[in-house]
């Protein structure tokens, strides 16, 4: 059986509106929608045919009332051969519903633990598990992802790894602020322009069209303005010196884990070694707190550099953020740097203190991943879940996305 809805004349067919913006011939010729009245009408007597042909038994139905004003059937359905059916008739008000018995089941087999290999994931794993434990289940344990909207030009994590590539190589060439500071200004410009160049060497070797030379041109000017604004902040720092830069630490334990890291950046200063994470959007260095911390990226490499180097750990760890505005900045534990001052952080903890909560809330979000809890439990519903492809498995409800949400409903998640 099928039943088609809003089967009226004010809905059915669907009426397309043409665009306002270009011209009607060249609507007509790419066969736009709503350029070809007769060919889209056609369409849907087509297709309504084939619905009324589909089962054994049909019921087109529509409301006779609508904001739009008082409706009659649709003039598809006249050569149809329908007959007018009264909804007494469809669905009987006395008829009772035949009681369904519900089968309990209880499913007490533990999901497997994850294989004494390295986890495919690195530190996302650990950043799911704290957003919601069922995400990073789905996601690293199954596979389950949303597939990947192509676009014009680069997207945002195209973008961020081409700003990573010209970093890399410019501080590669610069080596230490002081360098940076006895740079002059033609010196700095060119080595940054071919610090851009190298960034972008791939994408310019598959450029094809015009079009996609002029953009990455476009791209090249973005990406030299904002460095070299974000050099600004880089001088107005305490002295430094780069260490390394996108280096991997493979098999870091964290927890039951093994993971394969990739660190940004590590700066050599007087205090010690200072971690830093590049971000191109808004970071806080709130993210990094309670038992579940929205970016432990950091934290990761913090306790994985003690691990690794005991008697050298890590004295600081900052998010750069390398983006236009009042947020560009290095955000670190002790301190704020902008382009116009430092602006210490009062702490009264000792950092040895903090790497300490740090290691015992990551290896407690990894002996959770690793024994397969997969609760559906996010963070902060419904904003946690508005990004999560993983909606069709953990079967949230999805309506509670178009609704303000007060403190009594927003611990309600929906489940099936």
């Amino acid at each position: 059986a099928l039943w088609f809805l809003d089967a009226g004349d004010l809905s059915w067919p669907i009426r397309n509106n043409v665009n306002a913006l270009l011209p009607w011939s060249l609507q007509r010729e790419l066969r736009m929608p709503g350029a070809n009245p007769e060919a889209e009408e056609l369409l849907a007597k087509k297709i309504t045919a084939r619905l009324a042909a589909s089962a054994q038994r049909v019921v087109f139905s529509f409301p006779k009332n609508k904001t739009e004003g008082t409706q009659r059937s649709s003039p598809l359905l006249r050569s149809l051969g329908l007959q007018k059916a009264e909804l007494e008739h469809l669905a009987p008000a006395d008829v009772e519903a035949e009681p369904v018995l519900l089968e309990e089941f209880s499913d007490e087999l533990p999901i497997p633990q994850v294989p004494d290999l390295v986890a495919l994931g690195g530190v996302e794993i650990l950043k799911l598990q704290a957003a919601c434990a069922f995400r990073a289940f789905a996601e690293k344990r199954l596979g389950s992802s949303e597939i990947r909207q192509l676009e014009l030009g680069m997207d945002a994590r195209e973008l961020g790894s081409v700003l990573h590539r010209a970093l890399e190589h410019f501080w590669e060439q610069v080596g230490s602020q002081e360098n940076l500071k006895q740079m002059t200004k033609l010196d700095r410009d060119t080595t940054l322009r071919a610090a851009v160049d190298h960034a972008l060497h791939r994408a310019e070797s598959i450029a094809q069209s015009e079009w996609e030379r002029a953009y990455l041109g476009l791209q090249r000017e973005r990406l030299a303005d904002l460095i070299n604004q974000w050099l600004a902040v880089e001088m107005q720092r305490r002295p430094f010196s780069v260490k390394t830069s996108e280096e991997g630490v493979k098999n870091a334990q964290v927890g039951p884990l093994l993971l394969n890291l990739r660190v940004d950046r590590v700066d050599l200063t007087e205090e010690g070694e200072v971690i830093i994470d590049y971000k191109t959007g808004v970071a806080k260095t709130s993210q990094w707190e309670g038992d579940r911390p929205d970016e432990p990226q950091l934290p990761v490499y913090a306790i994985v550099t003690r691990a690794l180097h005991p008697d050298n750990p890590p004295a600081d760890i900052a998010f750069a953020q390398v983006r236009t505005g009042k947020d560009m900045a290095l955000e670190s534990v002790f301190e704020k740097v902008t382009d116009q001052k430092i602006i210490p952080r009062k702490r009264t903890e000792l950092f040895e203190e903090q790497l300490n909560q740090w290691q015992g809330v990551l290896e407690q979000l990894a002996n959770k991943f690793h024994s397969g809890y997969a609760e559906v439990d996010p963070k902060q519903y419904p904003k946690t879940c508005e990004h999560c492809a993983q909606r069709i498995l953990c079967r949230l409800n999805p309506a509670a996305f178009d609704e303000d949400l007060d403190e009594e409903t927003s611990g309600d998640l929906g489940n099936g």
